[in-house]
């Protein structure tokens, strides 16, 4: 009994290392493709910032948070080409597999999937408005959490087989750009950024990071996240986010044209 509870304990002990040892090494990669992208793509040139959960992350704990699934990256539509400038360089193409998504032919975002292992960076190009900022996401209804559950009619479950077909394959025959408004997508397949100017038209660099900050970032985040400082585990952001619109994609003329 004593030789059974000592190994138990050993083993527990043995699981706990393995565990945090795993979670400094994620960490570290998480980190290494961070910089990576900062070094390759200089921010005082083309002029990005952190956003979204990265944002948050750097300035409640200084640090990347453990658990996000991407590393969020924010820019002007208006300096898309000086984006396009570096990412098309071998410099950056040898660390990361590039896609870039479009609606009506307006690109609005890049997804950077580290080529070895990392997590991946996300970077959302926002049009400006009279008063907002605004930018959009692809989202599935399906796979949110707080979405009513419901028995879906088999030609709806058709249509987003159909959509994603040729979101994802056909699409990419033809070109590298992912044109996620086919004749297959229905409306509520997006969300709506719409940021209040005020927190995107200033931006302070950060030396320690080698990049920018929304020059009122604690604000921004208040706006966003509410009580940020305290972390929510139950937090979804389609539902809870202050930054995500009520209102469905068709009701803003921003995005009807196509790209400038």
């Amino acid at each position: 009994m004593r030789f059974k509870k000592e190994l138990t304990t050993h083993f527990l002990f043995a699981h706990r290392r393995v565990y945090v040892w795993m979670n400094i090494l994620s960490s570290k990669m998480v980190s290494q493709t961070f910089e990576k992208f900062t070094t390759c793509v200089p921010s005082n040139e083309v002029r990005y910032w952190v956003d979204s959960g990265t944002l948050l992350g750097l300035t409640r704990s200084n640090k990347l948070i453990d658990n996000d699934n991407d590393i969020d990256i924010s820019i002007w539509d208006k300096n898309h080409k000086k984006l396009q400038k570096y990412i098309e360089k071998e410099e950056i193409q040898k660390h990361f597999n590039i896609k870039e998504w479009s609606f009506n032919g307006w690109t609005f975002q890049y997804g950077l999937q580290p080529v070895d292992t990392g997590r991946p960076i996300n970077i959302k190009l926002f049009r400006e408005g009279p008063d907002n900022a605004f930018s959009i996401s692809f989202y599935n209804p399906h796979r949110d959490k707080n979405t009513e559950k419901h028995q879906r009619p088999l030609t709806e479950k058709i249509q987003d087989i159909l959509a994603n077909l040729y979101t994802f394959h056909i699409g990419e025959l033809y070109n590298s750009t992912r044109e996620v408004n086919n004749i297959f997508r229905r409306n509520e397949y997006f969300k709506v950024w719409k940021i209040p100017l005020k927190y995107f038209s200033d931006l302070k660099y950060n030396k320690a990071h080698n990049v920018y900050f929304p020059a009122k970032n604690e604000e921004y985040l208040t706006f966003r996240y509410e009580d940020w400082k305290v972390r929510d585990e139950n937090w979804n952001t389609w539902t809870d986010d202050g930054g995500v619109s009520s209102k469905g994609i068709r009701e803003f003329d921003i995005f009807s044209c196509s790209k400038r």
